[in-house]
C-alpha cells in the first residue's frame, strides 16, 4: 500500500489543475517549441516514446515484409535452380517453383523447402549435395534482398 504522510489526506494535495495559473488549460497534447517556430514537441516523454515506438513498429513491419518478399524470391529461385539440376522442362520448372514456395507458405522455415528439394532430388537421382543446396540458398537469398532493395 502506497506510503501516507501523517496529517495530509488525499483531497488536500493540490492536483496539476490548482497549480496551472489561472485561466490556462493543461494541453496533453503537441504545443509550439519557444526555440523553434512552427516545430511541434511532445508535450510529455510518454507523447516521445509513443512517437518513437510507432516508427520502430513500422520499421518492424516494413522489415518483415521485405524478409518475406525475400524468402518467397528466393524459395522461387532455389525451385527454379532444382528444377534445371533434375532436368525439367520450363513448363514444370515453373510449376515446381510455385509448389516450393506453397511449401513455405504452409509453414514458413527453410528446413521444409530444403527437405522437399532434397527429397525431390533424390527420387530424380541428381548428384546434388545437401551443401550445395543450402549454399544455393543463401546465396539467393541475397541475390532477393538486393532485388527487393532495387524496387
Amino acid at each position: 500500500s502506497p506510503r501516507r504522510l501523517k496529517g495530509i489526506k488525499a483531497k488536500d494535495c493540490p492536483t496539476v489543475h490548482d497549480l496551472q495559473p489561472a485561466g490556462q488549460k493543461i494541453s496533453t497534447t503537441y504545443r509550439k517549441s519557444r526555440d523553434h517556430d512552427n516545430n511541434m514537441e511532445p508535450d510529455t516523454m510518454a507523447d516521445a516514446f509513443q512517437d518513437r515506438g510507432k516508427g520502430y513498429e513500422a520499421n518492424f513491419k516494413l522489415d518483415e515484409e521485405r524478409r518475406f518478399s525475400a524468402e518467397a524470391r528466393r524459395n522461387k529461385m532455389i525451385g527454379l535452380w532444382a528444377a534445371a539440376k533434375m532436368g525439367m522442362s520450363f513448363n514444370e520448372a515453373e510449376i515446381y517453383a510455385k509448389t516450393i514456395v506453397s511449401v513455405n507458405l504452409d509453414e514458413p522455415c527453410p528446413e521444409n523447402v530444403m527437405r522437399k528439394i532434397m527429397t525431390d532430388l533424390d527420387a530424380k537421382k541428381a548428384a546434388v549435395s545437401e551443401d550445395d543446396v543450402r549454399s544455393t540458398m543463401v546465396r539467393l537469398y541475397g541475390e532477393a534482398l538486393n532485388e527487393i532493395s532495387q524496387n
